[in-house]
């Protein structure tokens, strides 16, 4: 990921919701998808602190509730 990659998307904004991260079924290395995703929630923070206030709120939550069987039909 690009240094600065997201300064202009946080430009005069008083809130960052995070909510996505890089997921598919075919890694390999669990760093296929540990990398991006931190390079990403710590690249917005940057970004974040350098243009503007953000007010500093965290929600955890772990994936497993919303992976389902994605064998099944619906």
């Amino acid at each position: 990921m690009q240094e600065g990659a997201f300064d202009e998307a946080v430009k005069d904004v008083d809130a960052i919701e995070h909510t996505a991260s890089p997921f598919h079924f075919r890694f390999k290395e669990p760093d296929e998808l540990l990398v991006p995703a931190v390079k990403g929630t710590v690249g917005i923070l940057e970004s974040a602190k350098k243009y503007g206030y953000v007010q500093p709120s965290f929600l955890l939550s772990r994936p497993i509730p919303s992976l389902t069987n994605v064998e099944r039909e619906l």
